[in-house]
């Protein structure tokens, strides 16, 4: 209950839940790419040379596996500064962009529960992939609250920042 008004953040979590997996997701492969890019050889090749270093003064054929195994790596091709500064700059902006247009708004919607109660006349519009409830002045909130298409009248309450309908009370 919220000023009287029955609500359901459930729609406000789930968003919340879904872009803070994405913002992980985008860290996650910022590592990845870190880690795949910019190690010399995988981690068996460099216990194998660190063995064969030991072995390669006193044994021709180790010396002869050390210099075959360096030349590989030396072959392994590398990205290429550019492409390092390009996919380091989307995923910087793609983090930024999650994060100070969702995350941070959804979860201080949530946390500090700033909700507003819009009371008045509005208008609720279908659409295949959604529904919007529209207010008259001019705040356009997603979730139609099992509302049918057209124009009401009552309360409604929706999260301040992030917008999304939860609850409301129809006169």
């Amino acid at each position: 209950m919220y000023h009287g008004i029955q609500i359901s953040q459930t729609r406000l979590i789930a968003n919340n839940i879904i872009f803070t997996c994405l913002l992980l997701i985008t860290v996650g492969l910022g590592i990845w790419y870190l880690i795949f890019t910019h190690t010399s050889g995988n981690l068996k090749d460099r216990k194998r040379i660190k063995r064969l270093k030991q072995k390669a003064n006193r044994d021709p054929y180790a010396e002869k596996q050390l210099q075959k195994l360096k030349r590989k790596q030396k072959s392994v091709k590398k990205t290429s500064l550019s492409t390092d500064i390009l996919v380091w700059s989307l995923l910087i902006v793609l983090l930024s962009l999650n994060l100070f247009l969702a995350i941070i708004p959804g979860w201080t919607d949530y946390i500090k529960k700033d909700y507003v109660v819009y009371e008045g006349s509005f208008v609720v519009d279908r659409y295949t992939r959604g529904s919007h409830i529209n207010l008259e002045d001019g705040t356009r909130l997603t979730g139609a609250l099992d509302l049918g298409e057209g124009e009401h009248t009552g309360r409604i309450v929706y999260s301040r920042r992030t917008k999304i309908a939860l609850g409301n009370d129809m006169k």
